[in-house]
């Protein structure tokens, strides 16, 4: 048995070739491909138990490989998660476990109630920061996981905390909304090669306690009053970004600014008015992905944001 458990972890580590850090994916995808996926579903899914609590930088790139090969041929009954590396404003480096809806996991590495396991720079390479393993294992960069799970593809976000007070509770309903929309949509529902939009909401703020963050929008210069002495800015209610692509997938992103006015309306107004904003971008979407020959079902997507919406 144990003879036979080293061939098949032999088998797996060629399969997964984890000594090959700069290898496609698409290599990966085509030696997985080959295999039966049940059989290959479980030697993974071993593997990533194994590695859960990775002690150092050369056990968490194995671990990235492994969900890579797990995305491509299923996680069965298991909840699928991403595993992703990122470097946080302080300059420090963070690994993490996140589902399909954007839960961050704790319980991997050398985390307890966290979410993240943070390393430090040690000679050329990386320790986890409180690790017992703090040999040098010359690995000079993270692996992040490059095949994503699919995701909800309308992402919304409130791309500045303060709002104004009249405001609270549309910026709690998108709030709600957004879980929704990350519990209930799926990417690979509607076809390949485009990600997602991201929705940054950004609201006036004339009733803030604090002067210097205070402000407000509109929508058009003959809309700012005569003689309006505090700071305002004009920008068009929907800012539609470029479409960029980034490891094979599109993304776009659209800048969404709210009014001092549009702040004061009812609930039910101001819901409505996000509804409008939701179905122009998933309109415009199709317009700018059919200029990309993509083969993406936009009016699926705009019939389940539409069914979804009926219940917000």
């Amino acid at each position: 048995m144990v003879e036979l458990f080293g061939v098949m972890h032999e088998r797996l580590a060629a399969l997964l070739n984890t000594a090959s850090a700069d290898e496609p994916i698409d290599a990966l995808r085509a030696r997985i491909g080959n295999e039966p996926a049940d059989r290959v579903r479980v030697l993974l899914l071993a593997e990533y138990d194994r590695l859960l609590r990775y002690r150092n930088i050369a056990e968490w790139n194995e671990l990235v490989r492994v969900c890579e090969a797990l995305a491509i041929v299923g996680w069965g009954e298991r909840e699928p998660v991403e595993a992703l590396a990122e470097r946080w404003v302080n300059g420090a480096w963070y690994t993490t476990l996140r589902t399909r809806e954007f839960v961050k996991l704790s319980g991997h590495g050398n985390t307890a109630d966290n979410t993240e396991s943070e390393w430090s720079k040690q000679a050329k390479s990386f320790v986890l920061r409180g690790g017992e393993d703090t040999h040098d294992h010359g690995i000079v960069r993270f692996a992040s996981q490059r095949l994503p799970l699919p995701k909800n593809p309308l992402r919304l976000a409130q791309r500045v905390a303060n709002h104004q007070k009249s405001a609270a509770a549309f910026v709690e309903a998108l709030s709600s909304l957004r879980r929704r929309l990350d519990r209930e949509l799926a990417g690979d529902r509607y076809g390949e090669g485009f990600d997602y939009v991201g929705i940054a909401c950004t609201f006036s703020n004339h009733d803030d306690e604090h002067e210097t963050v205070r402000g407000e929008f509109f929508h058009d210069a003959k809309d700012v009053p005569k003689n309006f002495k505090g700071r305002y800015y004009v920008r068009p209610r929907l800012d539609f970004g470029k479409l960029t692509q980034q490891n094979g997938l599109w993304h776009w992103r659209v800048d969404r600014r709210f009014t001092r006015a549009e702040g004061e309306q009812p609930l039910p107004v101001q819901k409505q008015l996000f509804r409008e904003d939701l179905f122009a971008i998933v309109s415009t979407l199709g317009q700018r992905l059919a200029k990309k020959k993509l083969r993406y079902d936009v009016e699926r997507l705009r019939g389940e944001l539409e069914q979804l919406l009926e219940s917000w």
